[in-house]
Formats: C-alpha cells, sequence, structure tokens
C-alpha cells in the first residue's frame, strides 16, 4: 500500500486534475518525502560518525603532540648534554694549549733575560776596559804634554 498525501491529492482535485493523476502525484511527492527522510535520517548519522571520527583524531593528535613534545624534549636534553660536553672538552684542551703557550713564551723570556744578562755583562767589562784604556791614554797624554813642555821651557831659557 502506497502512502499519499492527501492535502495535495485534495489540491489537484481542486486544480481540476483527473483523479488519477492526482493521486499518483501526491504518491510521487509522498515517495519523495521519505526518501529524503531517509537521506536525512543518513545524514545525521554520517554527522554523528563524521563528529565522533574528528573528535578521536583531535584526541589522537592530541596524544602525538604530547609524544613528539616529550621526545622533542629528550633530544634537546640530550643535545645540550653533548653539547655541555663538548664545551667542556673543549675548555680543557684550550686551556691545555694556553698553559703550554703560556709555559713556552716563559722559557722563551727567561732564555732572552738571560742572554740580554750576559750581553750586558759582556759590555759592561769591554766599557770597564776602554775605560782603563782611556785612563791611561789620558795619563800617557799628561806625560807627552809635561815632555813637550819642558822641552819647549828648556829651549827658551836655558
Amino acid at each position: 500500500m502506497t502512502v499519499m498525501i492527501t492535502e495535495l491529492y485534495d489540491a489537484f482535485r481542486a486544480a481540476g486534475t483527473p483523479d488519477d493523476q492526482a493521486r499518483r502525484a501526491a504518491e510521487a511527492v509522498a515517495a519523495d518525502r521519505e526518501r529524503l527522510s531517509a537521506v536525512e535520517s543518513r545524514q545525521e548519522r554520517h554527522e554523528s560518525a563524521v563528529t565522533v571520527g574528528i573528535e578521536r583524531l583531535s584526541s589522537k593528535i592530541d596524544s602525538v603532540d604530547q609524544g613528539l613534545s616529550s621526545k622533542i624534549d629528550g633530544v634537546d636534553h640530550r643535545l645540550s648534554s653533548k653539547i655541555d660536553g663538548v664545551d667542556q672538552r673543549l675548555s680543557s684542551q684550550i686551556d691545555g694549549v694556553d698553559h703550554r703557550l703560556s709555559s713556552k713564551i716563559d722559557g722563551i723570556d727567561q732564555k732572552l733575560s738571560a742572554k740580554i744578562d750576559r750581553e750586558t755583562a759582556v759590555l759592561h767589562r769591554e766599557i770597564a776596559i776602554l775605560r782603563g784604556e782611556m785612563n791611561l791614554m789620558r795619563w800617557m797624554l799628561g806625560l807627552v804634554v809635561a815632555g813637550v813642555f819642558s822641552l819647549v821651557l828648556k829651549s827658551f831659557f836655558l
């Protein structure tokens, strides 16, 4: 048995449509209404399923995000530890190089100071020798001048 919309049937009959055509049109509209109701019902079920799926997906995304955040934090911590280790090793190596260079520079400084002291001592000795020779030359010049003076005096006064 087919369902028919009586209001529509009555409207078709009042408009002068023959009985069998008015009945078929009212039954067709009723069948379309039932199909539309079924489509709307399926759409509501699909919307509900999609909403549930979106909520599940959202919760999965949140859990993946939390998991990734914790993994990223772990990687960040490990990288920071490794960087700190490398920094400490480099600092100790740099300190070692600095200590060795300071030792070498101190050694070179001591050698230069010793060489300068030796050369200064040699210069002092040579200066002392030159002073002695200059004193000798003064005495010799003094004797020569005295001798010349005595000869000049002798030639004029005697």
